[in-house]
């Protein structure tokens, strides 16, 4: 996809098999300080609980898991560069979601 780093497509290419993924990254890297529920997840992007458990597991390396009364997540990855990425999707994803969405469903 034009306009996206290599970084970027590498990370939509290996990452990010569905929107849902997309949309669950991006959530929750807007606010990387707040810890998400399952429920709170799916309730924010208007889904259903299960897809997004399974998003949620799919991406649990960028994540800090915590457990409490529910399991509880946060926006954390490894590499700082993670969060530059995800950021430079978002831009893009503000921009021309279409297309952002027509590039994930073919890599995918």
């Amino acid at each position: 996809m034009s306009g996206l780093s290599p970084a970027a497509e590498r990370f939509l290419r290996q990452r990010v098999p569905t929107l849902r993924h997309l949309d669950v990254l991006l959530l929750l890297s807007r606010s990387p300080e707040r810890v998400w529920s399952a429920p709170a997840v799916a309730a924010a992007l208007g889904a259903s609980i299960e897809p997004v458990r399974s998003v949620l597991e799919d991406v649990g390396d960028l994540l800090e898991v915590r457990l409490a009364s529910d399991v509880l997540f946060r926006f954390a990855p490894w590499d700082p560069a993670v969060s530059a990425v995800l950021h430079e999707i978002a831009v893009r994803c503000v921009a021309n979601r279409t297309a952002l969405a027509a590039h994930v469903e073919q890599a995918g």
